[in-house]
């Protein structure tokens, strides 16, 4: 009789190979910093998953940015742009979190740095916008180059979408410390094979753009047609701007301004 009770008594549930995922901010052993973790969205309702998904895009956004003081910075503008389209199309946060995790954890764990989860992030745009578009550039958008950094300003364009990028012709600066003062049109030559752009007709020191995998010389004046949805970005084509500087006359120092408008 206890034979035939123990057999009947309550049956345990079955063991599972899959773990528990930590959610929110969490530390696991041997790791240098905490990494988020998403919640289960599929859970939720409708509303209460949307917002989840709007939050976890923000903590994402917040270590990307360096506010974690963890050891992680990217591009603030490609974050800010990165965190905008998710919140645009929050349905895409569910993959990108699991991704961003797994990279967060190999850096925690020390098993990589900062690089490889950098150039996911910069793939991302052009991944989130594929095939649709996002918005329109119904007006203006100004931008003044960053000396020290080479793309930057992304700009997320439509199917068909053209615009017209300029730049100011006055502003100047130099690529070296003892080189010629420039404008967005370059100097005469061949870019050096560090440049970000050595596309045909793109001269050291101008102002060249990139979509997609493609890269393009702007100068100080160019129409662009965008084939696919994606983001346009562009740079100073000199691939060491860390040495770089702008023209100072007195107490007034150049700048280059970028403009990017509806073309027509």
């Amino acid at each position: 009789m206890l034979t035939l009770l123990l057999a009947c008594g309550p049956k345990q549930a079955p063991a599972t190979d899959k773990p528990v995922q930590p959610t929110g901010w969490h530390s696991l052993d041997a790791w240098s910093g905490s990494c988020f973790g998403a919640p289960d969205f599929s859970t939720m309702s409708t509303d209460g998953a949307r917002a989840k998904r709007q939050a976890t895009a923000s903590a994402m956004a917040l270590q990307w940015r360096g506010e974690r003081n963890d050891g992680v910075r990217f591009d603030r503008d490609l974050v800010d742009h990165v965190e905008q389209l998710l919140r645009d199309d929050p349905g895409q946060v569910d993959e990108v979190a699991a991704e961003n995790l797994a990279f967060c954890g190999q850096l925690m764990r020390g098993d990589v740095g900062t690089m490889a989860w950098g150039a996911w992030l910069e793939d991302l745009p052009d991944r989130l916008q594929a095939g649709k578009c996002v918005q329109m550039v119904d007006d203006p958008v100004y931008h003044h180059i960053e000396l020290g950094k080479i793309w930057q300003f992304p700009v997320a364009l439509c199917p068909g979408e053209s615009v017209r990028i300029s730049a100011s012709a006055t502003d100047q600066y130099r690529t070296s410390e003892d080189g010629p003062w420039i404008n967005a049109a370059g100097v005469e030559g061949e870019p050096a094979a560090d440049a970000p752009c050595l596309a045909e007709g793109a001269r050291p020191g101008m102002l060249v753009a990139r979509f997609g995998e493609s890269c393009f010389p702007v100068g100080l004046d160019l129409s662009f047609t965008a084939p696919t949805a994606g983001t346009l970005e562009v740079a100073l084509n000199d691939g060491s701007p860390s040495d770089n500087a702008w023209r100072q006359v007195e107490l007034v120092q150049d700048r280059i301004s970028v403009e990017v408008a509806p073309n027509g």
